[in-house]
């Protein structure tokens, strides 16, 4: 078939496989046809900016960003650059070098709300000259739980602080100091950086640190997290008794436990006081001729004390869960 004899179909047929026959040719080989979907395949997490740099407009942003920024579809109707980025992110436009270390800042919405960032600039060999990458990931979760620790952690130091009971932590292995509030400063005589010098040993006396150490590793394993009228030897030379609650916990990597330490001194005195009062009005009471007793609604001893002829046959101590109408009956003064 001569050219004469191709339809007009047949001619314009081969020119299109022609053509594609061309730009084939002169397409490199394994080059990417669209950089765009190429950012979307290797960068897939994030918004993704293509700026030109010459002018600052911004070329191409990706579904993300779309979705995120609440702009259009098309780039070209997006507002500049400074309208969506922070002071801090524009820096990646004005001479930042390409791969340099991620900066923190804002994406800005249509909305006006600021959405707190991590972005750095990236290379892709498809995008032309003058053309820059921006990835940008979008932090409010790392953000609201760095804040949620800052604010545990202020807390936790006011808390250190005010709390009236003193606190100390200790090393479980070398059992020495690593911090100390304030009421425990008080309560031994030592100031705050002085404990940091000391350790368990040199704040009790050395006649109980054999049962001291017994309850700190007790207390360290969580065996028994409570220890009672333990002595506490102050700077001055003075001894307290204490109950100390411990907590473990961790720091600088390294097992710790805090100790809660609350002064029992005076409880103590009371109740021996008061041991000793009864004591005495007991043995006034087995020596008087007289008798101090309480009784439930039907006439049942409920406490029995003193003393009375032994005419009346049964002593109070015998009387507890008796009735007084019983062994009492033939003495009506009873």
């Amino acid at each position: 078939m001569t050219d004469q004899q191709k339809s007009k179909a047949e001619l314009i047929r081969e020119l299109e496989v022609l053509r594609e026959r061309v730009q084939q040719a002169e397409q490199p080989t394994g080059a990417a046809p669209d950089p765009w979907q190429l950012c979307n395949q290797l960068l897939a997490d994030g918004c993704h900016f293509v700026f030109d740099i010459t002018d600052g407009r911004l070329c191409w942003a990706n579904d993300d960003a779309k979705t995120l920024l609440g702009y259009p579809d098309d780039a070209l109707a997006w507002p500049p650059p400074a309208r969506f980025l922070s002071s801090e992110l524009g820096a990646l436009l004005e001479g930042v070098p390409p791969h340099a270390g991620p900066l923190e800042g804002s994406l800005i919405t249509k909305q006006g709300e600021s959405i707190p960032v991590e972005a750095r600039l990236c290379q892709l060999p498809q995008l032309r000259a003058g053309s820059r990458l921006v990835v940008a990931r979008d932090c409010r979760k790392r953000v609201r739980s760095l804040n949620a620790l800052r604010e545990s952690e202020e807390r936790f130091a006011q808390f250190f602080e005010r709390m009236p009971d003193g606190v100390l932590v200790a090393d479980v292995e070398t059992r020495r100091f690593l911090d100390a509030n304030p009421a425990i400063c008080q309560m031994t005589g030592y100031a705050r950086e002085e404990l940091l010098q000391l350790g368990v040993d040199d704040i009790h006396p050395e006649s109980d640190l054999e049962r001291v150490r017994g309850a700190f590793m007790d207390q360290a394993s969580g065996k028994h997290p409570s220890a009672c009228d333990l002595p506490l030897l102050r700077k001055d030379g003075l001894v307290l008794l204490t109950s100390i609650h411990s907590v473990p916990l961790s720091m600088n990597g390294r097992p710790c436990t805090a100790g809660v330490f609350r002064d029992v001194t005076e409880r103590h005195a009371r109740e021996e006081a008061l041991r000793r009062s009864e004591a005495q009005l007991r043995t006034m009471l087995a020596h008087a001729d007289l008798i101090l007793f309480s009784l439930d609604q039907d006439g049942v001893f409920l406490s029995s004390e003193g003393s009375i002829p032994s005419s009346y046959g049964s002593a109070p101590s015998e009387a507890m869960g008796h009735s007084v109408f019983k062994l009492y009956k033939r003495f009506p003064a009873v």
